[in-house]
C-alpha cells in the first residue's frame, strides 16, 4: 500500500497499528467515565464483565467487515493494474484506508481489555491469576 502522507512525508507500515491503540486508550476512558454511570443511571443496574466482553467480541464483527470491504478495493486495484503475483509492488491506495476497521477494533478492545483482565483475576485460581493475565496481555 502506499504509505505516503503528501510528498515528504511516510508513515513506516507498521505504526498503522498505533491507530489501535490511541483508540482504545481514548475509548477506555470514555466508557468508563461516561457510558458506564449513564447506562446505571438510565438502568438502574451494571453491567457485568461477560455482557461487555460480549459487546467487545460484537464489535469486533464490524471491524472485521470493513476489513473485507477494504481487501475488496485492494484487490480490484492490483487486477486493474495486472499487479497479482508480483512481489514488491506497491498497491496505489493509501495506508490510510486502514484506519476505520482499526478504530472500530480498539473500540470493542476497550469494551473487553479491562474486563477480560479482571474476569481472569477473579476466576483463576490463585497459582494461575498472573499467567492468565499475562496471557491475556501478550494477545
Amino acid at each position: 500500500m502506499d504509505c505516503h502522507l503528501g510528498p515528504h512525508f511516510e508513515i513506516p507500515a507498521g505504526s498503522i497499528l498505533v491507530v489501535r491503540l490511541i483508540t482504545t486508550a481514548i475509548f477506555i476512558t470514555i466508557i468508563d467515565r461516561f457510558l458506564c454511570p449513564m447506562w446505571q443511571k438510565l438502568t438502574h443496574k451494571s453491567r457485568t464483565s461477560l455482557q461487555e466482553i460480549g459487546l467487545g467480541h460484537v464489535l469486533n464483527i464490524p471491524s472485521m467487515i470493513i476489513s473485507a470491504l477494504v481487501e475488496l478495493k485492494w484487490l480490484k486495484i492490483a487486477h486493474a493494474h495486472h499487479l497479482q503475483g508480483q512481489l514488491g509492488s506497491i498497491v496505489h491506495m493509501l495506508a490510510l484506508s486502514l484506519i476505520p476497521q482499526l478504530v472500530v477494533l480498539g473500540i470493542g478492545e476497550a469494551f473487553q481489555f479491562q474486563r477480560q483482565v479482571a474476569l481472569y483475576y477473579q476466576e483463576f485460581p490463585t497459582t494461575l491469576k498472573s499467567i492468565a493475565t499475562s496471557i491475556r496481555l501478550a494477545q
